[in-house]
């Protein structure tokens, strides 16, 4: 489980985000024991396989150079032309109005799945479809205010059944 060493330490999400971009700022300086530290869902090869690769889309508050290369480390094969990162925009609903433009795609068509619920919350609105990815940098006290915005919980193996279905 991804949040062990959160939970360990309990502090609140705030001080944890802290505390992650402190060390990822140390980290970063040696890239390969930074990535170590920052696991992919772990079937995300397999799924990404199964998929037209023009229609799945990276937003993130990360530089794309640090995606490409983490993409990279981990043999992800994936389209770097669709890594939307924090000098296009920091906020997701510009990505996805950029996404949306780009596939020429109905909002309603739009699955968007983030493992920080505030992201979620700022989207959903939109139309688009929000899942909280429970194998991601979140909390129960995450989990809960997804539940409270009606924005449903997606596990490793919910997604794969989800995904294979739609």
């Amino acid at each position: 489980e991804n949040n062990v060493f959160k939970d360990t330490i309990n502090i609140s999400h705030n001080k944890f985000i802290n505390r992650f971009y402190e060390n990822r700022f140390i980290y970063m300086k040696n890239f390969n024991e930074w990535v170590k530290l920052t696991p992919v869902y772990p079937n995300m090869k397999v799924i990404f396989k199964q998929f037209d690769k023009s229609n799945i889309f990276i937003s993130t508050s990360n530089r794309k150079a640090t995606v490409e290369r983490t993409l990279e480390y981990h043999k992800i094969d994936f389209e770097c032309k669709n890594i939307l990162d924090n000098t296009i925009s920091l906020d997701k609903r510009i990505h996805i109005k950029i996404i949306k433009n780009n596939k020429n795609a109905d909002y309603e068509d739009i699955i968007v799945i983030d493992d920080q619920v505030q992201n979620l919350v700022k989207v959903k609105d939109m139309g688009v479809k929000c899942f909280l990815a429970i194998w991601g940098y979140n909390n129960e006290e995450q989990r809960k205010e997804a539940k409270r915005h009606s924005i449903d919980l997606i596990n490793e193996d919910k997604i794969e059944k989800f995904i294979y279905i739609n």
